[in-house]
């Protein structure tokens, strides 16, 4: 039967241990200790491990059981404690391990449990479950992170194609370039799993500059065959952060006899914030050298419109997330109408993403939203696929320039 370990660790405790002093801070952790009984069931376990730590065994619990008291303990620790005149606010990250998924002895499951647990201290919840992949020093994690060399090396890592159309005319407008992985023994492999490998290690370059060949070989096939397809790909921060980086693009270009502006990158706008100064630097070589760039899943960065106005941009992606609530949410509605008049104020194309639905494709063109991207325009595809998913007629192209 399944069993589920939580490990759990207070915030600022060190920090009021040491302004209020060991007997205050004593009685913070019997407190603590209550708050973690109260919601224990007659056949879960709560020990303290040292310090600030804490344990709490479930007896049966599956996964969902797990979340679900970690979520409750985590809300618990939302009120403040009432400790020599001051109101502490004292929150708690959790971390999960299951038995016998995640270990099958006890030090092994404490050991994944506190891997889950610096996990959770990376997000905004504060409770994460044990993520082989995420475990640096996970055997499969290892595994998969040389299987992958060997596949990019083998030209074994392909691309999908994902189309995106003019929201007036229906124009096909591009592709993003979308990396796909089928393993000689496992099948096919989720993006999530490899790519969060990748770009853990130093495999997110190779992996870059990999789709940005294989991209722009295909973005000329096309073209020779009389479709004007520009390809995007994205890009990460640790490819923005490679020195090298310019060089090696500039060199792929060379040898593709690429037309300025059809080879796109995509930047999250996360990672636009990670580093301003170099991303600026970055973005300008790379314009300079004719490739248009893409603030992607505009919205989640929190980037300044200061900041915005200097990036050698040509157009946001709204994302998802907001473009498949706006049809049965205003307030997601009213971001991403707000978004398509801010960006058209500076001079930006506006795609949208996550479009699943005509609906969905009607607001967008009555906000002036000037392209669409998402299921119900088309999937991801191989690249002859699509060549016959163009000839089928359902949206219309481009002739060569």
């Amino acid at each position: 039967m399944t069993t589920a370990l939580l490990v759990l660790d207070l915030d600022h405790f060190r920090e009021i241990n040491d302004t209020l002093g060991h007997d205050h801070g004593d009685d913070l952790l019997r407190r603590a200790t209550g708050r973690l009984h109260a919601l224990r069931r007659r056949s879960d376990m709560v020990t303290r491990l040292g310090s600030d730590d804490f344990a709490v065994l479930l007896f049966p619990a599956d996964a969902a059981v797990a979340d679900d008291m970690a979520r409750r303990l985590g809300d618990a620790f939302l009120s403040p404690f009432e400790i020599a005149g001051f109101s502490l606010e004292v929150g708690i990250k959790i971390g999960i391990a299951l038995f016998p998924e995640h270990g099958q002895s006890v030090p092994q499951l404490l050991q994944h449990a506190d891997v889950a647990l610096s996990l959770a201290k990376q997000t905004v919840e504060g409770r994460a479950i044990y993520d082989a992949l995420r475990d640096p020093s996970s055997a499969h994690r290892l595994a998969l992170m040389a299987d992958l060399r060997a596949a990019i090396n083998q030209d074994r890592v392909i691309a999908h194609f994902q189309p995106k159309v003019s929201v007036p005319t229906g124009e096909i407008t591009g592709v993003e370039a979308l990396v796909r992985w089928s393993h000689t023994e496992r099948g096919f492999v989720p993006p999530d799993e490899f790519v969060f490998v990748a770009e853990k290690t130093g495999l997110i370059n190779p992996l870059t500059l990999h789709m940005l060949d294989r991209s722009m070989a295909q973005c000329y096939d096309w073209r020779l065959r009389g479709l004007n397809i520009p390809v995007a790909v994205n890009l990460s921060f640790r490819g923005l952060l490679d020195q090298s980086l310019i060089d090696k693009i500039r060199n792929l270009l060379a040898g593709q006899a690429m037309e300025p502006g059809m080879p796109e990158l995509e930047i999250t706008e996360s990672t636009l914030m990670e580093d301003p100064v170099r991303t600026l630097d970055v973005l300008t070589a790379l314009s300079d050298m004719g490739i248009r760039m893409c603030i992607d899943d505009f919205g989640t960065g929190y980037s300044s419109l200061a900041y915005l106005r200097k990036l050698p941009v040509s157009a946001i992606k709204i994302d998802r997330s907001f473009a498949i609530d706006m049809t049965h949410n205003d307030d997601s509605a009213m971001i991403v109408r707000s978004t398509i008049d801010l960006a058209h104020n500076l001079g930006l194309r506006v795609i949208a993403e996550g479009v699943e639905s005509q609906a969905a494709l009607d607001r967008l063109e009555r906000h002036g939203c000037d392209e669409a991207q998402g299921f119900f325009i088309g999937y991801p595809m191989p690249a002859e696929t699509l060549v016959d998913w163009i000839h089928a007629g359902l949206w219309k192209t481009s002739s060569p320039q």
